[in-house]
């Protein structure tokens, strides 16, 4: 059975790691989605400004392939955070 360690062996972090090095992989997986989804939902204000800049001020090209581009993001920046709080959640409850 794992043990977690003494409470004065340091701050709650480190209490904690003997639990979350047993579900290492699911931990890694769930930071994962996290920092991809964050990364993506930082690209929606990027592409607006192009929208914005090009689309709306200039009149060059069209709206149809950025509203792809941005409903693209938003799915995956929907399913990173999905995974993230599935894999998150799975282990909490295990923990």
């Amino acid at each position: 059975m794992i043990e977690p360690a003494p409470p004065g062996s340091g701050g709650w972090i480190r209490r904690l790691w003997p639990f979350l090095a047993a579900r290492r992989r699911d931990v890694f997986l769930a930071f994962g989605a996290s920092i991809i989804g964050m990364g993506l939902s930082s690209l929606t204000p990027l592409v607006t400004k192009f929208v914005v800049d090009d689309v709306v001020v200039r009149h060059h090209g069209s709206i149809g392939p950025w509203l792809v581009v941005l409903f693209v993001i938003a799915i995956a920046a929907f399913a990173g955070a999905y995974v993230r709080r599935y894999i998150g959640g799975r282990v909490a409850l295990d923990v």
